[in-house]
C-alpha cells in the first residue's frame, strides 16, 4: 500500500493528458456539473497534497470552493491554465 502524498490531475481530457505526469492520477471532467462532485470526493481522500485544477473550473466554481478550502485547508487546490 502506498502511504505517499499524491497529487490529482482534474480538467478536461486535454488539460489532464498535458498535465497528467507519470505517477498522478487523473480526473477527467466532461460535464461541468460533476466538477463539484468530483472535487469534493478528492478532498477527502487521505493522502491527496495537492488538486490541479482546470482554471475554467475554479472560475465557473468561484464560491463553492472557497467554502469547500474554508472547511479542507488540505489538500491544496491550484489552478493551472487549461489547453
Amino acid at each position: 500500500m502506498n502511504t505517499g502524498l499524491r497529487v490529482i490531475v482534474v480538467g478536461s481530457r486535454e488539460f489532464v493528458e498535458v498535465y497528467g505526469i507519470q505517477g498522478v492520477k487523473r480526473v477527467v471532467i466532461t460535464d461541468p456539473l460533476e466538477f463539484m462532485m468530483k472535487l469534493r470526493e478528492i478532498v477527502n481522500e487521505r493522502y491527496v497534497s495537492m488538486i490541479l485544477v482546470e482554471e475554467k473550473f475554479l472560475d465557473e466554481f468561484r464560491d463553492e470552493i472557497k467554502r469547500l478550502r474554508l472547511d479542507h485547508p488540505l489538500p491544496l487546490i491550484v489552478g493551472m491554465p487549461g489547453p
